[in-house]
């Protein structure tokens, strides 16, 4: 009798620790000096007219974007991929984007932005 109370303890003990350890939240900690925050677009941006709350207001041209770097690797194959993007840095916060292109509005939507966090829209 006391070695089958003694086992279903020991059950009771594993499933408690078990199910803390699986509600366990993940952290995301960052160790860069540099915490910058904003937004990354990406797509047919030339032409567009790109409102960031009061920080941009601006109709984009070729000159505006910068090239990003991608790589990726597939077994030992390594691919490069450039793609041409508009970087953004912003204060951390809810920050309105509009994007208008061609007379249309594409994007009128609110972001939050935590410190350290950039977020990538496609256009």
């Amino acid at each position: 009798m006391k070695n089958n109370q003694l086992h279903i303890r020991r059950i009771f003990i594993v499933s408690i620790l078990m199910l803390c350890v699986s509600c366990a939240t993940q952290m995301k900690i960052s160790t860069s000096l540099d915490e910058s925050t904003g937004i990354i677009f990406e797509g047919e941006l030339i032409g567009a007219t790109i409102e960031v709350g009061s920080v941009f207001n601006k109709t984009i041209q070729s000159s505006d974007l910068i090239i990003d770097e991608n790589s990726t690797r597939e077994g030992s194959t390594i691919f490069v991929a450039s793609k041409r993007i508009l970087k953004i840095n912003l204060a951390p916060g809810t920050t309105n984007i509009k994007v208008r292109k061609n007379g249309m509005l594409l994007l009128d939507k609110d972001f939050y932005l935590s410190s350290g966090q950039f977020r990538r829209i496609n256009i």
